[in-house]
């Protein structure tokens, strides 16, 4: 395998932003659509998914969807 098939392999990896995405999206069967919506803040997840989240990540659900200030 040359050096450039390694990089090209590489490159087609996902990001871990990517990586992140699609798991919380395979976590609350959601469309990654829907997760970016709630990362960018235009929307945010339902009580349930909500709920989800916080167990998946060990983190509570009130520091999870902390509001901004």
């Amino acid at each position: 395998m040359t050096f450039k098939e390694i990089y090209e392999q590489v490159k087609e990896q996902p990001t871990p932003c990517q990586a992140f995405v699609a798991e919380v999206a395979e976590v609350t069967r959601k469309a990654e659509n829907t997760v970016r919506t709630w990362l960018s803040g235009s929307s945010e997840p339902d009580e349930l998914t909500k709920k989800v989240l916080a167990a998946h990540f060990g983190v509570p659900e009130d520091e999870l969807f902390r509001k901004e200030e």
